[in-house]
């Protein structure tokens, strides 16, 4: 894996300081997942594609094992198959044939066409497995209870290789991880106390401190730039090489619109709450989709197109918009949006080329990618 930081002496010097600082904060004991994003400082340069998926493109959807929504449910509402029944699931991930998920003490995976009897522990002895993600480095994840970030490689059952710990890895509430070509970042969300969003080489390199926000949830990063979703304070980003300050993400109402999750395509962010919100990575206006409950388990797949759960008719629906719906006026079709699944709910989804899944409770579900 490659070593991703690249530091002056002064900036190192700075990073270690908060890691010192952090250290010597008294602690507070104690996600979902596959997210990106974008804003005011954001590049026009391609962003990346490593969400945990198993998309093989990072071009936005120029390759042609995109298969998009009509790859998941030609015909909809569809009816869903359960992938897997476990524990409580944290987090959730899928990359190159497998799906990955936590629950409790343990880090399961399960090939995409395999079933229960080919299910594999990667780790177990965990305190609290949360938000995680997979890509071709390995399996990332966040063991809230205990304060670690924990690596293991693709190659199945592992000792995992500790990434980082204490003070800025214990969280009260760990929601983000997100992970670039070289490095993983999280944040640590700790009301009232000492929190903020943080990263590392992905071979465990120095601590570095991207912002000391503690109310800091969701988190993302493309090519350029870290991005954070904040508890009722507003959504940040910084460039990854700490030039800049952070800067705040202006356009929605913080504590209506935060709450939901991110998600990053190869175009735009999304932000999810009390209302759909889009803002383009290059030139062109914020885009707001109102619905009538929260939105949640915000995703996005190689063609673009957003994903998410809310109530429709009443009922707790899985649902899409294309990217052709965001119009250049900033304005929404939203009569392009397209409820592929009823009675459902999740707040961990990821679209992938083998299929479309979720986490309900303690059951994966999934819409199987069709040729």
């Amino acid at each position: 894996m490659r070593r991703g930081w690249v530091l002056s002496t002064a900036a190192l010097g700075l990073a270690l300081g908060l890691a010192l600082g952090l250290a010597a904060t008294a602690a507070c004991s104690t996600f979902s997942t596959d997210e990106r994003a974008a804003g005011a400082d954001a590049s026009t340069d391609a962003t990346e594609r490593v969400d945990g998926s198993d998309d093989a493109s990072l071009d936005g959807g120029a390759s042609s094992r995109c298969i998009g929504r009509e790859g998941y449910c030609r015909t909809p509402p569809c009816m869903p198959e359960a992938f897997a029944t476990t524990g409580p699931i944290g987090g959730l991930a899928v990359h190159a044939g497998w799906v990955y998920w936590t629950s409790g003490a343990e880090v399961l995976r399960q090939p995409v066409d395999g079933g229960l009897t080919a299910r594999e522990v990667l780790a177990s002895a965990q305190s609290s497995a949360g938000p995680m993600m997979a890509d071709a480095d390995g399996v990332f994840w966040f063991d809230r209870d205990a304060g670690k970030v924990w690596h293991c490689p693709l190659t199945g059952a592992c000792t995992p290789t500790l990434l980082a710990s204490g003070p800025a890895a214990t969280a009260n509430e760990a929601i983000g991880i997100g992970l670039d070509r070289d490095n993983v970042y999280w944040s640590a969300y700790r009301a009232g106390g000492d929190g903020g969003v943080f990263g590392t080489s992905k071979d465990g390199g120095p601590l570095q401190a991207i912002s000391m926000q503690s109310s800091a949830k969701y988190v993302v990063a493309d090519s350029v730039n870290v991005y954070w979703l904040t508890n009722c304070g507003g959504a940040f980003s910084r460039k990854k090489d700490r030039t800049l300050p952070e800067a705040p993400l202006a356009g929605f109402t913080a504590c209506t619109s935060g709450q939901g999750g991110l998600a990053l395509s190869a175009n735009a962010l999304f932000i999810g709450g009390n209302e759909l919100v889009r803002i383009p990575l290059g030139a062109g206006p914020l885009a707001k989709v109102a619905v009538p409950e929260i939105v949640r388990g915000l995703a996005t797949d190689c063609a673009n197109a957003v994903y998410w759960t809310q109530m429709v008719d009443g009922i707790a629906a899985l649902v899409t918009l294309p990217e052709s719906a965001f119009l250049a006026d900033g304005g929404v079709d939203i009569g392009a949006r397209v409820t592929l699944a009823a009675d459902t709910s999740s707040s961990l989804i990821v679209a992938a080329e083998s299929g479309l899944y979720w986490a309900g409770n303690s059951t994966i579900m999934r819409l199987v990618s069709k040729p």
